[in-house]
């Protein structure tokens, strides 16, 4: 949401989990094949942790033993969730719950003699926040963005038996703008291989070519060889239908990609590229007008005829084009953009990631006016998420940072913006593959395939920003800041004709789910002052989609500006969900789905066939010539 700082926001467009952009374009990150007969296996490291919160720094900790006495938890885990409430020294923007602290977790790994032959990886997709890592009392290494995915080797302080894992997290006060959580809140892997073999995130897919008879597919493969010698290896990777739902390869191979040998010396690694034609391919795209299709590589690596690595990578096969007067193309179909802005938090459940909420979360924006993108406000989301967005065809718009070198609290992301963004960028597009000129120079060297996307409050149209990025995005000015500003569309399609727009953050009004006020007033910041529309004291707001903050607009004045500018190519309402924090006060909340799960009347406005509340009041009724 919207503050009255300034908030310039930067992600990686339309990063479709799985399929990816322009004309022919991506997919996403690879995960890791368990399969320990084929030289891989990737075991997840959830349950039977030990923890304990400190509120200052326990220094004195040995690093290498277990502490029967802390309590027990399994992964992901928020720690704040569970309370007080109004914890001291937190404000209510960050959901007064108390995060602040230093977690301790740890827990015991058995290795075999075999094991500590191999390569272990400690794979981590999100601790909150300023993680570290020991193995055995010995520093592995660790990473302070609290919504990143990262790798440690834990190869050089592995023991055969018993090994001590412990993991420490520190979370200051006044760290975010919103509710963060606390902890592990991701899930944790522990992945072993051998010497030679895929390297993290190691498979790029595109798609350069699509017809409707057949898509060209092609793939690097990034080759390590973490051994002392140098090898001579073999990579072939075959190519199945994917079911999403068991995540299995189905039937028989569609198409392969022939083995080619590459040498790897000790300790680097080596590029492969490859392509081939899948015949009859079947598209991704978003329901109900399309189908979520979708593929998997399967890529193995042979030293002497035996294979010693497999790796798979789930993508799917799509067009898309941003159209300056269309707006978005998908498969040669013209997609309104019907977004919603969400937070990570999952209501009760807190930050720590849980899949079947995730999926709900989705499945209902789905349902209820035909959404089809998701901007992930404001951070990566977890891995699991868009996984789920690839199996039910959602588009995500994958965004990054929040803060960059300007403060909006005190302990934010800023205070390593200097040493960090860069290898922030680079693994976040890494993982995603799916911003400032540097980061989209960054964005576009790791993944040309994609556009950069911002989200911008009150920038002008002869902004650098605006003409950095692909395709400038319009937080709230889209259908004008409150009722005094017009809209900057207009603006935005002179300056730039040939760039697709959209509202990257609209609406925002707020109420409180059934409950009326009488006589309606006409303050729309009712939502801050005692009037005919609210309740100060009570934090209540009448649910007439009237009333929000000086920069709010109610939904159906958002979802005019499609139809008055054909560049614009739609919107993402804040927010699909209630969440945790942020100034506006519980139990009100500018969204379309509650904490609880009941919906809000506004979510009405994206409906088919469904009116403002009186189609006999001028200001509330629109002459639609679209389906919304």
């Amino acid at each position: 949401m919207l503050l009255d700082t300034l908030t310039i926001l930067l992600a990686s467009l339309l990063f479709l989990a799985s399929p990816g952009p322009s004309g022919a374009t991506p997919v996403k990150e690879c995960r890791d094949n368990n399969t320990a007969s084929t030289g891989r296996e990737r075991l997840s490291l959830n349950l039977g942790w030990r923890f304990s919160r400190y509120t200052s720094s326990p220094d004195s900790l040995s690093y290498n033993t277990l502490k029967p006495s802390w309590e027990a938890v399994d992964l992901p885990h928020d720690w704040a969730i569970k309370g007080p409430f109004n914890a001291p020294g937190i404000s209510g923007g960050m959901g007064r719950l108390p995060s602040n602290g230093i977690g301790w977790y740890r827990r015991k790994i058995s290795f075999s003699a075999e094991d500590t032959t191999r390569n272990l990886f400690l794979d981590i997709e999100g601790a909150m926040l300023y993680a570290a890592v020991w193995l055995n009392g010995n520093l592995v290494g660790g990473w302070p963005y609290g919504y990143a995915s990262w790798r440690l080797d834990l190869t050089p302080y592995a023991k055969s038996g018993d090994n001590i894992l412990a993991i420490r997290v520190e979370n200051a006060v006044e760290n975010s703008r919103w509710y963060p959580g606390a902890g592990i809140y991701r899930d944790v892997w522990l992945v072993k291989a051998n010497a030679v073999h895929v390297g993290q995130f190691g498979t790029y897919v595109t798609t350069p070519s699509i017809s409707s008879s057949s898509a060209t597919v092609n793939i690097v493969v990034d080759v390590e060889n973490k051994g002392d010698s140098s090898q001579q290896a073999e990579v072939e990777t075959k190519i199945y239908a994917y079911d999403a739902g068991s995540k299995k390869a189905t039937g028989d191979a569609v198409a392969t990609i022939a083995s080619a040998k590459v040498t790897v010396a000790s300790n680097t690694k080596q590029s492969m590229n490859g392509s081939s034609t899948i015949p009859n391919s079947k598209l991704w795209g978003p329901p109900p007008s399309q189908s979520p299709n979708q593929y998997v590589a399967i890529t193995t690596i042979s030293i002497g005829g035996s294979i010693v690595d497999s790796y798979e990578t789930p993508f799917g096969i799509r067009t898309i084009k941003y159209d300056p007067t269309k707006g978005l193309i998908v498969n040669g179909e013209k997609m309104p953009v019907k977004g919603a802005c969400n937070h990570h938090d999952l209501g009760s459940i807190g930050a720590a990631f849980h899949t079947r909420a995730a999926e709900r979360q989705q499945q209902m924006l789905q349902e209820m006016g035909g959404g089809n993108v998701l901007r992930t406000s404001h951070n990566p989301p977890a891995p699991g998420f868009l996984d789920i967005a690839d199996r039910l065809g959602m588009m995500v718009m994958d965004e990054l940072f929040d803060a960059w070198a300007q403060e909006k609290r005190t302990n934010d992301y800023r205070l390593i913006w200097s040493d960090w963004h860069e290898a922030d960028v680079r693994a976040f597009l890494r993982r995603d593959r799916q911003i400032g000129k540097e980061l989209v120079s960054i964005a576009h060297k790791e993944d040309p395939t994609r556009q950069v996307t911002t989200a911008m409050n009150d920038a002008g149209a002869g902004g650098d920003l605006a003409g950095a990025v692909d395709i400038p995005g319009l937080n709230y000015q889209g259908e004008g800041w409150g009722s005094s500003w017009p809209s900057s569309l207009g603006a935005f399609q002179s300056k730039f004709p040939n760039k697709m727009l959209w509202s990257s953050e609209s609406a925002s009004t707020v109420s409180t789910r059934g409950t009326y006020f009488f006589p309606v007033g006409k303050d729309k910041t009712a939502s801050v002052y005692d009037s005919g529309g609210a309740d100060g004291s009570r934090h209540l707001v009448s649910a007439y989609e009237l009333y929000g903050p000086a920069w709010a607009s109610p939904p159906d004045k958002v979802f005019e500006q499609r139809e008055r500018f054909p560049c614009n190519a739609g919107e993402f309402v804040w927010t699909g969900w209630d969440y945790i924090g942020e100034p506006t006060a519980r139990p009100t909340g500018s969204n379309t789905v509650r904490l609880s799960q009941l919906v809000y009347s506004n979510n009405l406005r994206a409906q088919r066939g469904l009116r403002p509340v009186s189609i006999n009041w001028p200001d509330r009724f629109i002459n639609r010539t679209e389906e919304l």
